[in-house]
């Protein structure tokens, strides 16, 4: 995707309730775009690691096409969802509901 189809993605997915912030990696960790407080690189790390791990799991044990990984934390969750060649992260409001905002999000993608 082109450098500013995935800016114009975290500027759309930065309009969902609930979410907090996004971010674009490559399946290699490289942050091609965000809308995140925090460290982007960490953040980003965080969030291959997450989609990586999940994607490992679901090829060992024969579960399919990796869906999503959901964190959750006392406060907030970090959902990572992958799409094409990418993980899409997102840092989710401790009182949403992670099934909305992946709903979002996937409505999102399907628009670029």
């Amino acid at each position: 995707m082109a450098d500013i189809v995935l800016k114009r993605m975290v500027t759309d997915l930065a309009k969902i309730d609930g979410l907090l912030e996004s971010i674009v990696t490559s399946k290699d960790g490289v942050v091609l775009a965000e809308h995140v407080d925090r460290d982007p690189d960490g953040f980003g790390a965080l969030c291959t690691f997450a989609g990586s791990i999940g994607e490992q799991v679901c090829t060992d044990m024969d579960l399919g096409e990796l869906s999503d990984v959901v964190v959750s934390g006392a406060g907030s969750k970090i959902l990572t969802v992958p799409h094409d060649d990418y993980f899409i992260g997102a840092g989710i409001d401790g009182t949403a509901s992670v099934a909305i905002v992946e709903k979002e999000i996937r409505t999102v993608l399907r628009g670029i």
